[in-house]
């Protein structure tokens, strides 16, 4: 079973599809999406499934978190 999580402005969308597998607790396998406003144009980019450090996800995370204001 997986967990998506989003990130949604005005003009784009990001999308994480986190998905559960038996890797190292220090990596999740995901595949990230990003979806422009059909206003702006009619783009999605998709990545194909990838690893990433839990620690580079957080620090991800924390930047979003100083510069949503």
């Amino acid at each position: 079973m997986g967990k998506k999580c989003f990130l949604e402005t005005d003009c784009y969308r990001v999308s994480f599809d986190l998905k559960d597998i038996q890797a190292p607790q220090e990596y999740v396998n995901m595949i990230v999406e990003f979806t422009l406003d059909q206003h702006l144009g009619d783009i999605m980019v998709k990545s194909v499934p990838t690893f990433i450090a839990v620690s580079d996800l957080c620090r991800l995370a924390m930047y979003f978190e100083e510069h949503h204001r």
